[in-house]
């Protein structure tokens, strides 16, 4: 099931941006990088962060600085685990859908 992302009109008329440069920042968010942490987890079901890392031959710091952006927006889930409270990274969705509203 894909998660849907909307972008409310009166955010979208806040930004005062040209469709080109949403689109450009909606990129920054959605970077090639954090896609690609999105499509794998589901797939490598990672013991940690540190493990999701070295699957995608990434740095660490790098690794877990997006899996927790995308925390923090709500398009991964952080179960923590065992005695350490190892952060287990997981994605419970097959798609992200964004609404841009009156800027498509």
């Amino acid at each position: 099931m894909p998660v849907s992302l909307e972008i409310p009109d009166e955010v979208l008329s806040a930004l005062r941006l040209p469709p080109r440069a949403i689109d450009r920042e909606l990129r920054k968010v959605l970077s090639a990088p954090r896609l690609e942490i999105l499509a794998r987890v589901p797939a490598l079901q990672p013991k940690s962060i540190a493990a999701l890392a070295r699957s995608l031959k990434r740095d660490f710091k790098n690794v877990y600085a997006d899996v927790m952006f995308l925390a923090d927006l709500g398009l991964i889930e952080l179960k923590a685990e065992g005695r350490r409270k190892t952060l287990i990274p997981i994605v419970r969705f097959s798609g992200i859908e964004v609404d841009l509203g009156a800027a498509a």
